[in-house]
């Protein structure tokens, strides 16, 4: 991250794509996922989405087969692949982000679900499906009410809500007013 910071994005690349051969080399799953989570910080960095999705896609399998630590991280990856297809405009983004949610049920993380619930909310309404993304907004005020997380409330609230009820009924555009020009009589 300093390299690309530093103005140097070639390095930094370089850099990542050798810990990725070192730990492919290594054989070690949790390295090799490790250096794809980094590829992926490093391509969203640059501005590259699509390299960035296809590091996370390689390295989302891993994250869901290892040990118990790493396995509570399955349905965070699956959300992140599905909110990027989502931003890319993928046609699988819906089914992602869905997966994701079972995913994080299945682990019983409802703060992943809220998250995912959210991200599932934004793609829905990406595609102008507002009924069912109130519904999804709906669903993640309901999770955030019930872990009392003040953040998730704002978060369902700001991130869905405002933007449903803009894309429903726009705020009235404020009115051109003309100025009255004062004529002095002569």
């Amino acid at each position: 991250m300093a390299l690309i910071e530093s103005g140097k994005p070639e390095e930094a690349k370089a850099l990542i794509a050798e810990v990725k051969a070192q730990a492919e080399a290594s054989g070690d799953p949790n390295q090799l996922s490790g250096a794809l989570v980094g590829q992926t910080h490093v391509f969203m960095m640059l501005g590259d989405p699509r390299a960035a999705l296809s590091a996370t896609t390689g390295g989302h399998p891993l994250t869901c087969v290892l040990t118990p630590l790493y396995r509570a991280d399955c349905a965070w990856a699956k959300m992140v692949i599905g909110t990027t297809m989502a931003w890319l405009g993928e046609a699988q983004a819906i089914a992602q982000l869905e997966e994701a949610i079972r995913q994080a049920r299945a682990d019983a993380r409802p703060d992943y679900e809220l998250h995912a619930e959210n991200a599932l909310g934004e793609a829905l309404l990406a595609r102008d499906a507002l009924t069912e993304a109130e519904g999804r907004f709906q669903r993640a005020l309901e999770l955030a009410t019930k872990a009392d997380d003040d953040d998730g409330r704002w978060g369902a609230l700001s991130r869905g809500w405002a933007r449903v009820a803009w894309r429903v009924a726009p705020w009235p555009r404020p009115r051109r007013t003309t100025r009255r020009r004062w004529r002095s009589s002569r």
